[in-house]
């Protein structure tokens, strides 16, 4: 991730014309209690729902676990990336509880 600006060069005002944010990959943050992320990080798959779409999961790739808790809030960070053109920053994901 990523951000760039365009610069007009002489422009007279100035100012920007633009600012490019670079988000491909996207990044997904999980936030998990942390007594349990090892069972969390044991899943042989991770999949998310997008905006509720319960039908529809989209898988993600795990890419680093935090290195410290917050332990205000009792989790970790349990960082993803995701690759797709239908999803935007912002969406909301939430990661299935596991059913055995």
């Amino acid at each position: 991730m990523g951000e760039d600006l365009i610069d007009v060069g002489e422009s007279p005002q100035g100012r920007h014309v633009a600012i490019i944010y670079v988000n491909t990959p996207l990044r997904v943050e999980a936030f998990v209690a942390t007594p349990l992320l090892a069972d969390f990080l044991a899943r042989e798959t991770f999949e998310i729902v997008v905006n509720g779409n319960t039908s529809a999961p989209v898988e993600v790739t795990p890419d680093y676990v935090a290195q410290v808790a917050d332990l205000s809030s009792g989790t970790q960070s349990v960082y993803f990336t995701l690759t797709s053109d239908e999803i935007l920053p912002g969406y909301q994901c939430l990661f299935p509880l596991e059913t055995n």
